[in-house]
């Protein structure tokens, strides 16, 4: 029977954690976990691979949109921090909502999605048709898997159905070429799947999904294109524009000057004309007055030879 004084602590002190790798693990519940799944066995990722002369559209595609990480990745790998990753995500409390957040020997790993497409350095086109998990949560209509074998298979294929008629698969060889490379996509990094020679409706409907987003992105890439072509004639105008206006501007510069030019010219000649004038004036003004002092002189003379 526990003693008074061990009840009055109960509830008001918070219980100390077993001791546990606190550089491997979060806590000890999540050491607990590893314990769990240690022997499991860790299936490495298949890369996504095309024989040369196989699929040269979707190779082509995949380097347009930078899918090059999103389709080969990493191989070699270490168990053990695949392992602590996951255990240190699991959520104590299932109750609280998920936080996309993993540890990793001391390190913080956020998986988000927007954190995983920065990582691949992928794009996220948006378009109008309902997501692949809402096809998938609503069972695709016989009209809409017929949509799938027309759009991915040769002609005269269909699915391969259960006793009741209920579709299966589409067998692998009824693809044709493009939907092949698609499915390899798909089944390497996005649905992982042992079976290669089967595509089960999720498979294909993800796949249907690829094809409508190529459709998109070719629309989209073409609407780039002829934006791009009018931007062009639009930098072009206007860079022609200010050609005219620089070559504008130079001639009135060029004309202003030559006006100023002109007119200084023009300034300085009257000048000129100014001083040789003021300076003629002033010879006058000199020789008239010693033609008054001359006149002066003769009238003095004049009346002396008078008085005598």
């Amino acid at each position: 029977m526990a003693s008074s004084s061990s009840k009055r602590r109960k509830g008001k002190e918070p219980m100390e954690q077993p001791p546990f790798d606190a550089g491997r693990f979060k806590t000890a519940f999540h050491e607990l976990q590893y314990e769990r799944i240690k022997n499991k066995k860790i299936l490495p990722e298949l890369t996504f691979q095309f024989n040369k002369d196989e699929c040269p559209k979707i190779r082509e595609m995949i380097a347009q949109r930078g899918w090059q990480k999103l389709t080969n990745l990493e191989t070699k790998i270490n168990a053990n921090l695949i392992k602590e990753f996951y255990v240190n995500a699991v959520r104590e409390d299932s109750t609280r909502a998920p936080t996309f957040k993993s540890y990793v020997r001391g390190t913080e790993v956020d998986f988000i999605p927007n954190a995983i497409t920065r990582t691949l350095q992928l794009k996220s086109p948006h378009f109008d048709e309902l997501s692949y998990q809402v096809r998938i949560s609503n069972a695709p209509e016989e009209d809409e898997l017929e949509e799938i074998v027309n759009d991915m298979c040769v002609i005269g294929s269909d699915w391969k159905r259960y006793s009741d008629k209920r579709p299966r698969f589409i067998r692998r060889g009824d693809l044709i070429p493009e939907a092949k490379g698609w499915f390899e996509l798909v089944r390497r990094s996005i649905l992982p799947a042992a079976n290669n020679s089967e595509v089960n409706i999720a498979r294909a409907t993800m796949e249907a999904i690829g094809y409508m987003a190529s459709s998109y992105m070719e629309g989209k890439e073409q609407q780039l294109h002829v934006q791009a072509q009018r931007m062009d004639h639009q930098e072009k105008l206007l860079s022609s524009w200010m050609d005219q206006q620089r070559e504008w501007q130079k001639q009135q510069m060029e004309l202003q000057q030559e006006h100023y030019s002109q007119l200084t010219q023009a300034i300085n000649q009257v000048s000129e004309r100014q001083e040789s004038q003021d300076k003629r004036l002033q010879e006058l003004n000199q020789c008239h007055i010693a033609q008054m002092k001359a006149f002066n002189g003769f009238s003095v003379l004049n009346e002396g030879r008078q008085l005598h």
